[in-house]
């Protein structure tokens, strides 16, 4: 799943082996965000909601989280 934060950067949530992994995404690359943690009990069509509740001090007026 892909997300924009904010319009200032993208990040790729993966479920791997039961955990989820996220990678910042760039110039056809990706690289692991380790200190972004998502608890493995939290559901796909519950991380959008987590990284808005994670995320929030970065927050830009009239800006969203969003799935892409």
């Amino acid at each position: 799943m892909r997300y924009d934060i904010f319009g200032n950067y993208q990040i790729e949530v993966r479920r791997v082996e039961s955990k989820w992994r996220v990678f910042r995404m760039g110039n056809g690359s990706a690289v692991e965000i380790y200190d972004l943690v998502i608890p493995s009990d939290v559901l796909a069509d519950e991380v959008e909601g987590y990284l808005n509740d994670l995320l929030h001090e970065d927050a830009i007026c009239g800006r969203v989280i969003r799935q892409l």
